[in-house]
């Protein structure tokens, strides 16, 4: 246990997630690294979900409710016996709990209430909006173009705001694979909105054309494997793409690819893969949507290309193809750029500071 501080802190960290998300793993790792520095943080988790029993993997104290808002009394009578000295919430609803708990006098006002906003919706000033935030001492933003978005629509102090990229803990990056056949991935649950068609499309521009072999894994959510399969013959690739299905260990995954691809025409407020990615010392071929353009820099890390663009997305791959000194110096710039931005230490220190200012 890495134990840095003389004064642990009593947290609790209130999650409403129901499945393993991006917003899940970032507050599963925070817990873990408050753990790790001395710091008593528990879970405020949905009983019987997924988020539960990944915590409990992980050996993390969880507190768990079926409906939290329905035994709101339990929960505040909880707090005040453990004396939590601060709430950071990562979801509207828990959010709302937190400050609702402090109005109505069941904790002491003394609490103070911080915010992760790690969604990629924009902001849109709601009902009830402004009573949140007159009562919430600080709110972090997974990207910096979520942070602008919010001042630019809410009149909130922009001292109390600050971007901090959720990060992770990774084993030593694997060594560069061997040269041939030029390996291209793509890690990412099977759903529309992560570009799996866009990537066999681009796969089929350049296939036959090169020794190339474009690998896909992930777990089946909106799409199955199936249907990927099915496009592939389609488009002809079936001596080119290799369908590993659902991985566990995805660093050893990455660790067999010399390019890895996010395709998403959507989402990634937080994007996991693309950190697991740069952590495994791999270049990054990824689409301008959610956080990626503010981690991938093109030419240094990686390529950034419009979201749904085949045509890019095949000649970045061919580009890669033939430069490989310059794709292997490009990764080893990616795993420094994790080590100093998005490490689960340093994700650590920047929410810890905050948890000092606002206490």
């Amino acid at each position: 246990m890495r134990q840095e501080n003389c004064y642990a802190m009593k947290v609790l960290l209130l999650l409403d997630e129901r499945w393993d998300s991006g917003i899940t793993q970032s507050a599963l790792d925070l817990a873990e690294e408050l753990r790790d520095r001395g710091h008593l943080a528990t879970l405020l988790l949905r009983a019987r979900k997924k988020p539960e029993a990944l915590s409990q993997g992980r050996g993390l104290p969880v507190l768990a409710f079926s409906h939290p808002w329905w035994e709101a009394n339990r929960l505040a009578r909880w707090m005040r016996e453990q004396k939590i000295e601060l709430l950071h919430a990562f979801n509207g609803t828990t959010h709302a709990l937190g400050v609702w708990l402090k109005t109505r006098g069941l904790l002491s006002r003394q609490v103070p209430i911080v915010r992760s906003r790690l969604d990629a919706r924009p902001f849109r000033l709601r009902w009830g909006g402004r009573w949140l935030y007159r009562h919430t001492d600080f709110v972090l933003f997974a990207q910096e173009a979520l942070r602008q978005d919010f001042l630019a629509g809410f009149p909130y102090p922009i001292a109390l705001t600050q971007t901090v990229y959720p990060g992770i803990e990774a084993p030593a990056p694997p060594p560069w694979p061997s040269e041939k056949p030029f390996r291209v991935g793509l890690l990412a649950r099977l759903d529309p909105v992560k570009g799996h068609r866009h990537f066999l499309q681009a796969a089929s521009l350049v296939a036959g054309r090169l020794p190339l072999q474009f690998r896909l894994a992930g777990p089946e959510a909106n799409l199955r494997w199936a249907d990927i399969k099915r496009q592939a013959r389609k488009l002809r690739l079936d001596s080119q793409v290799k369908f590993d299905g659902y991985v566990s260990q995805p660093f050893s995954w990455m660790r067999g690819c010399h390019l890895g691809v996010i395709a998403s025409v959507g989402s990634e407020a937080v994007s996991r893969v693309a950190v697991e990615w740069m952590a495994s010392s791999r270049p990054l071929l990824a689409t301008r949507v959610g956080c990626l353009p503010e981690l991938v820099r093109p030419r240094q890390t990686g390529f950034l290309i419009a979201p749904g663009s085949c045509e890019q997305m095949a000649f970045h791959i061919l580009d890669a193809f033939a430069r490989p000194q310059d794709l292997k110096e490009m990764g080893g710039r990616a795993y420094r750029f994790y080590r100093e931005r998005l490490s689960r230490r340093h994700y650590g220190d920047q929410v810890e500071q905050v948890y000092r200012h606002v206490l």
